[in-house]
């Protein structure tokens, strides 16, 4: 005697096992489907934000540019652009007296 003796099969095409393959089957299709739309969502998506990016960037450096030049031109009082100025024989002359 076998083991599966008293157990009653369902043969290997049943409706039930159709049905439910069918099911999966339309279920793996939709997801099929959904991954291959991800692309084109994904091309829209930077066909779109790629000019705002772009659009940022030269504001950035328009703002930056200018910026930078006058922090280290206009604003920076610790550099002369007078070298004769920094000349000993030009000081005043009491920076010349000697040290006590």
């Amino acid at each position: 005697m076998s083991e599966h003796e008293g157990e009653i099969e369902e043969p290997v095409g049943s409706d039930a096992d159709v049905e439910k393959l069918q099911a999966e089957r339309d279920d793996l299709q939709a997801k099929v489907e959904e991954l291959q739309n991800r692309p084109e969502r994904r091309r829209r998506f930077r066909r779109r934000i790629t000019p705002v990016l772009v659009v940022l960037t030269v504001l950035v450096f328009t703002v930056t540019i200018p910026a930078a030049w006058g922090n280290r031109t206009i604003l920076n009082t610790d550099r002369t652009s007078r070298p004769w100025l920094r000349s000993p024989t030009t000081r005043p002359s009491r920076s010349r007296s000697p040290a006590r």
